[in-house]
Parts: structure tokens; C-alpha cells; sequence
């Protein structure tokens, strides 16, 4: 109906190609602002938290800092896939050479992970944990040459050994 004749008419004006490159550059340049202060935040805040591990109550400033920069780190930064390995550094996890990662991870400053490391499509690493309106934060901790499965699921305090691979699917 209405909307379609709006756009079509959008569409054929002469002006509005004009305006298409300037939107695009300006969602671009957005959305490198938003990502810069969303590493900004995370950096800022874990910094401050000096990476506890623990448990905490469910009311806590922590949770609400974790949940923030949870929120952040999945929206903003997980879906630029091919410079996760630039940008999960920057987001406060220790990361070896040859860590290629297209999942999704909530906490990375708790994460820390070697070489020649593979972390497969869909795959989520969490360190944290709610459970009985306590917050659970652990480390996680991947050797060198591992292969963590697509869609697999790795909680807090867990570590991985060296050469180790976990399969898809797998908690």
C-alpha cells in the first residue's frame, strides 16, 4: 500500500541516489562509534573489577556491570566475525597466534586462550553463570592446538588442554 508507494517514488527520485552513499557512510561511521565505546566501556569497567572470580549476590554491581557488558560485547562486537581475533584483545582476553573465533563469548576478559586455536560457528563461551540468584564468574582457560566444536557451550571455570577437541554440540 502506502509505504511501498513511498518507497517507490524514494526510489525513482534523481535526488535520493545522491543520498545513499552519505547514509551509508553515516550508519558505517555509527556503528565504528558505538563499537569504540563499547570496548571503551568493557575496558574501562573490567579494569575496575580487576577480573574477580567468585561468587557474587544476584543484586550486585558486578552483575549489572557483567550484563552490560555482556549486551555490548554480543551486539556489537560478535557479529564482525573475520576481525574477532583484532577485536577480542581489545576486550580484555589473552589470546595466542592463529585464534580464529565465530561464535559468541560473554566476559572475555576472563578468557584466555593459546595458539592455533579454532572455536567453531555458533559456539558460546561464558564465564559466567546465574544460579539460585547468585552470580557465578570463573575463568576459562584453552591450551594450545584446540578445536572447540560448532555450537558447543563452555561454562566458567572450565580449561581445555592442550590439543584437546570438544565436539559440536557439546556442554
Amino acid at each position: 500500500g502506502f509505504f511501498f508507494s513511498v518507497l517507490i517514488n524514494l526510489l525513482t527520485d534523481s535526488y535520493t541516489f545522491l543520498f545513499l552513499p552519505i547514509l551509508l557512510i553515516s550508519s558505517i561511521l555509527f556503528y565504528l562509534v558505538l563499537l569504540f565505546l563499547a570496548i571503551i566501556y568493557c575496558r574501562i569497567f573490567t579494569a575496575l573489577l580487576k577480573q574477580k572470580t567468585g561468587i557474587f549476590p544476584n543484586t550486585s554491581i558486578v552483575q549489572l556491570i557483567r550484563i552490560t557488558s555482556d549486551v555490548l560485547t554480543s551486539y556489537l562486537v560478535t557479529p564482525l566475525h573475520p576481525s574477532m581475533p583484532f577485536l577480542i584483545p581489545f576486550m580484555g582476553a589473552k589470546v595466542g597466534k592463529g585464534f580464529i573465533f565465530t561464535g559468541k563469548i560473554f566476559n572475555a576478559d576472563l578468557l584466555e586462550a593459546g595458539s592455533n586455536v579454532l572455536v567453531g560457528e555458533d559456539a558460546f563461551l561464558t564465564c559466567h553463570l546465574q544460579y539460585e540468584n547468585k552470580l557465578i564468574l570463573g575463568k576459562i582457560r584453552i591450551g594450545n592446538d584446540v578445536v572447540i566444536g560448532l555450537r558447543s557451550v563452555v561454562m566458567p571455570n572450565v580449561e581445555i588442554c592442550d590439543g584437546a577437541i570438544v565436539a559440536a554440540g557439546a556442554i
